[in-house]
């Protein structure tokens, strides 16, 4: 879907023409690849993350075995043990449900002869309003859900990962709890949201794209063998069994802070966006219909949509085939004048990335330095993860860089 077709993408260009940064989820249509929403480069895609906390209870089944899973337990069992049912087994038969329906246990789902004085085994994880509608005494979900997509050739969506996995919030009076443990990205945006606001609050007069930019360089890196970041209901990302795990966390987990002060900033304002719409393709009419206004596209607008001013890079290539992309950046610094930042570049073997020019030399706030990125060489695997990054040995700028393939 062409962002002339997508609400999301017009409200929000129109917001930021307003200096108004908008938080969207990334959606929760993973794990496959390629499902993605709200991936806009003006918008803040904001993936979920698990937390470094758990709300934790204990089950302890008829043989004596104990299992460990997320709750918040008001009102115990008293040591009493009651019989366990799976939800595909307790179908509401009467009102035509089939087994795989009951099997998620919910509302009205279940047979309530079967389930009554009982705990419930369900497959998905919801209100547990099914069960107790029921009869069922308690019921134990699970679940393997988890946001990851792929969605532009030449930017990282999502840009970064925020905690949206077990958070304990408010809960709507209607169902009969006041609050309730809720995961999904609609829980990471509303973090990614408050982020952005308290790094406004800092730089009153940053852009919406200087903000977000701030807020994906300082990103805490998730590609490591171990993660703090755990859950018993989230998968734990790493190098060795998720190599397109950037697809799924972005720049990082989130880290305010940090944002707060990045040193240096990537920014982008509405013409630079129109100039990259036009080098999608979009008619005089399409574009017209995400600006609201009489833009047209011309050879004033004339660039190329690698050419955005974005803090992240994604190049999607043919497997196999030697390639070579080069684009432009322009950093701006936010940090301390009389300052000099240095390129590193972290990447594997079968690729080569230079910068030229690799060293920046500041003499004072707001002063903006371009300098061009050259990506080369032969991609053999279906993802390959790379960083640059900018010091001067207060502030680390990361961007982070994936070349990809996809299969024919």
């Amino acid at each position: 879907m062409g962002y002339f077709e997508d609400t999301n993408a017009i409200g929000s260009f129109h917001a930021m023409k307003k200096n108004i940064l908008t938080s969207s989820s990334g959606g929760n249509s993973g794990p496959n690849s390629s499902t993605i929403e709200n991936y806009a480069p003006w918008l803040l895609t904001v993936a979920a993350s698990t937390i470094d906390r758990n709300f934790v209870a204990q089950t302890q089944l008829g043989d004596g075995q104990d299992y460990k899973g997320l709750a918040i337990n008001t009102v115990g069992l008293n040591g009493v043990m009651y019989p366990l049912i799976y939800g595909g087994d307790a179908p509401n038969a009467s009102a035509g449900v089939s087994p795989s329906n009951s099997s998620t246990c919910a509302f009205g789902t279940l047979d309530g002869e079967l389930v009554k004085g009982k705990v419930v085994l369900c497959s998905e994880v919801r209100s547990g309003l099914g069960p107790q509608h029921a009869g069922a005494v308690g019921a134990i979900m699970q679940t393997d859900d988890g946001p990851y997509g792929q969605a532009h050739r030449f930017w990282l969506p999502p840009d970064l990962a925020a905690p949206g996995v077990n958070i304990l919030a408010a809960w709507t009076p209607s169902s009969g709890e006041d609050y309730a443990i809720i995961s999904g990205t609609s829980m990471a945006c509303p973090h990614a949201s408050g982020a952005a606001a308290y790094v406004k609050s800092f730089n009153p007069t940053w852009s919406p794209a200087a903000i977000k930019s701030a807020l994906i360089t300082t990103g805490n890196i998730l590609r490591t063998e171990t993660l703090n970041f755990r859950s018993f209901t989230a998968h734990v990302m790493s190098p060795t069994k998720n190599v397109d795990a950037e697809f799924a966390y972005g720049a990082g987990q989130l880290n305010p802070l940090a944002a707060v002060k990045p040193g240096l900033v990537y920014d982008v304002d509405e013409k630079d966006y129109i100039k990259m719409l036009c080098a999608e393709g979009y008619n005089t009419t399409n574009l017209r219909a995400v600006t609201g206004d009489s833009s047209a596209c011309t050879s004033a607008t004339n660039a190329t949509v690698l050419g955005l001013n974005y803090p992240s890079v994604s190049l999607l290539v043919k497997h196999g085939i030697p390639f070579s992309n080069s684009f432009q950046r322009t950093v701006t610094n936010v940090g301390k004048s009389n300052s000099i930042y240095k390129a590193t570049i972290s990447a594997p073997a079968s690729i080569k990335i230079s910068v030229e020019s690799d060293i920046l030399s500041f003499e004072a706030l707001l002063e903006k330095k371009s300098f061009l990125v050259k990506i080369e060489g032969v991609v053999e695997t279906s993802i390959l993860s790379a960083s640059l990054i900018w010091s001067d040995g207060v502030y680390n700028v990361r961007s982070p860089i994936v070349v990809y393939t996809q299969k024919e």
